[in-house]
């Protein structure tokens, strides 16, 4: 079933980011007034298909790893077959080069469209995130070195907020391969006033096949007794707590967790219990009474109404539009970068990734919620944007160089030429896949 899942996942996914890309093309292509002759969503011959009063065709094909927008060109003999020349609309090679360039770019445009789109829809939505405590880091580690000794919340990383940890290795990712110093920011449980750390790097993870982001750091998860929300008519509320309070001990004893607090009063049910909390630096003496219920097993347990300590972030529709620009903007130059880093072998290219991983990440995310898989899809849909922009023939980076080039020439780039650059687009092109696949069928052996 999980395999069913993963392949229907796949499915599911590129043909969401392939129609938008094609789309992308499309509607620069209709602008330009040149006449399509098919938007076909997968490779291969066509299973399902229907013309329009314009003659498109809209296909779909069997093999759902990519697509294709044909238009009619006058070199083309598929292009004047159905109406011997009188084509409805202009031919493609007669548009100018920058129409050309346009419609090159529309897909890659789309999928930016779509990838801002997502986040706007995330932000308004909100998201809901436990915050990143600390565990006490190893000694030998560059947070212990810097000052970190566990128990602290990181709220921001290099200047950047951050509100989860899923936010921290994202900003963290953009430092791989380097030297120098990572800035975090962290406040301790309670507090307001917030200290810098400067975690000392040298070639960080360099050329690393998987690499460690938060633990090669010395950056994991703690679990502080800290309270985040409180239940309306709770022992909690009636006791006095109040959210980003730390328990530090319990009926007389001490709290160093969030799973000690828990156990302390799940076994005094109806039993009044001392608190000792700090609130903003100060020490607060309290009491509680935890309400007596029973659980899925039949035993009786004891409950205040609290829940740990996480943060919930939304904004408004409108106020989320510059929000998602900025993201999306942020998120192309750290993917740049990425790959730029992959060139230079500061990230180890054993972290592309092909279908197989598409496909168990897709089905992954779809069985955690439809949030993390918006969030995945966002993230292919600029990976792919990005991609197809690289100055390779075969993409549309490849496209635009070429009537680039004929634009400040003043006339095409010889057959020759063309030829040429297409040959080693598809080496290229191909040895990316062969090495994407490569490191997925690597992955899955790896896993067994």
């Amino acid at each position: 079933m999980g395999l069913i899942q993963n392949v229907l996942a796949l499915i599911l996914t590129l043909g969401i980011l392939v129609t938008i890309h094609e789309f992308g093309h499309y509607l620069v292509a209709r602008w330009s007034g040149v006449r399509i002759l098919r938007f076909c969503v997968g490779f291969g011959k066509p299973f399902a298909s229907w013309t329009d009063k314009r003659g498109t065709e809209w296909a779909v094909a069997a093999i759902p790893l990519g697509g294709y927008l044909r238009m009619w060109d006058e070199r083309d003999p598929l292009g004047t077959h159905s109406d011997g020349g009188t084509a409805i609309g202009r031919s493609h090679n007669m548009l100018s080069p920058l129409w050309r360039i346009a419609i090159a770019f529309g897909g890659p445009f789309a999928n930016f469209i779509l990838t801002g789109v997502l986040f706007w829809a995330l932000l308004v939505a909100g998201t809901t995130a436990a915050l990143p405590f600390l565990e006490a880091p190893p000694a030998d580690s560059p947070a212990a070195k810097a000052g970190l000794r566990g128990g602290e919340q990181i709220v921001a990383v290099d200047g950047t907020t951050v509100v989860g940890w899923q936010d921290i290795g994202m900003a963290l990712l953009d430092r791989l391969g380097e030297s120098g110093k990572i800035e975090l920011s962290a406040r301790l449980p309670g507090a307001e006033d917030t200290s810098t750390f400067d975690l000392l790097i040298t070639d960080w993870q360099r050329g690393v096949d998987v690499p460690e982001i938060s633990k090669s750091l010395g950056l994991s998860p703690g679990y502080p007794a800290v309270v985040g929300g409180i239940v309306e008519g709770s022992p909690a509320e009636q006791a006095g707590l109040q959210p980003d309070d730390l328990v530090v001990a319990a009926g007389g004893q001490a709290v160093a967790s969030w799973k000690e607090w828990v156990a302390i009063v799940e076994v005094h049910p109806g039993t009044r219990l001392s608190l000792e909390v700090e609130r903003r630096g100060k020490r607060l003496q309290l009491s509680v009474v935890p309400e007596a219920v029973t659980n899925a097993a039949g035993t009786q347990i004891g409950r205040v109404g609290v829940q740990n300590a996480v943060r919930t972030v939304s904004f408004g529709a409108l106020e989320s539009i510059p929000l998602a620009i900025n993201k999306t903007g942020d998120s192309i130059v750290s993917l740049l970068g990425t790959l730029k880093k992959m060139f230079t072998g500061a990230v180890s290219t054993k972290n592309l990734s092909g279908p197989i991983t598409i496909a168990q990440v897709a089905g992954v995310t779809l069985e955690r919620g439809l949030t993390y898989y918006v969030q995945l899809l966002a993230l292919l849909s600029l990976s792919l944007g990005v991609i197809n922009l690289m100055p390779i023939p075969m993409l549309d980076g490849g496209q635009i160089v070429f009537y680039t080039a004929e634009l400040l020439r003043g006339k095409p780039l010889s057959e020759r030429a063309q030829v040429i650059g297409f040959q080693i687009g598809i080496v290229l092109v191909g040895g990316l896949m062969v090495l994407a696949l490569s490191n997925d069928i690597s992955r899955l052996l790896g896993s067994l």
